[in-house]
This record gives C-alpha cells, structure tokens and sequence, in this order.
C-alpha cells in the first residue's frame, strides 16, 4: 500500500503530464495557424511585443513574473515550515502524571467546653 506522500506524488506527476500535454497541444495548434495564416497574408505576422505598446521584450516580462511567483512560493513554504516548527511539541516524551495525592485528612473541629456554669445563689 502506498503511503500518502507516494499517492501525492504520483498523483502531482500525473498532472504535470496532463498539463504539459494540453501545453504542447497550445503550441502546435498556434504554430499551425501562424503557418497558415503567414501562406494567407502578404505582410509578415508581427510579434506579441510589437502588437502591445510599452511592453518591451514580451520574453523578460514573463520571466519578471514567473520570477516573483517563484519567490512567493518559496516565501510561504518558509512560512508553513515555521508554522509546523512553532506548533511542535517542544518534547516528545511523554509527560508523567504526578501520583495522585489523597485528600488530606481534616481533623474534627475540637469540641469546645462549655463555659461552666456558676452558681447563683438565690436571694
């Protein structure tokens, strides 16, 4: 039986696969239609960089933020390992119960005298 880090990681392959497959087909299908459409139009295709004002090289866009996910990423899987750090038990032995003390035993309260009585002599 596989453990549940096994499950996970075959399961995280699998959808990489998937998505790099669907990933693949994107850019063939593009590659096709760009082929096409350059056999339809007499002036060449300009590129995504060209078609959108002030972007400069489309390339080092896309790695500026690809760059700053990265760095995300990485800033909060810190973050939960400190979470699981703070949230350890500082020990893992056992705590021992202190024996369980009986009740101490209460004296009974001292019965008091009673005042002796005097004698009244009667007049």
């Amino acid at each position: 039986m596989a453990t549940a880090q096994e499950a996970i990681t075959t399961l995280q392959t699998r959808a990489l696969d998937a998505i790099k497959a669907g990933q693949d087909a994107a850019v063939e299908a593009i590659q096709a239609l760009r082929q096409a459409l350059a056999n339809k139009t007499p002036a060449p295709i300009r590129s995504v960089g060209d078609l959108i004002p002030n972007v400069g090289d489309p390339r080092a866009l896309v790695d500026s933020v690809y760059d700053f996910a990265v760095q995300f990423l990485k800033l909060n899987q810190e973050f939960v390992h400190r979470l699981l750090g703070a949230s350890t038990p500082v020990s893992t032995t056992p705590i021992k119960k202190a024996p369980r003390k009986t009740p101490m035993k209460t004296k009974t309260p001292m019965k008091t005298k009673t005042p002796m009585k005097t004698k009244t002599t009667a007049k």
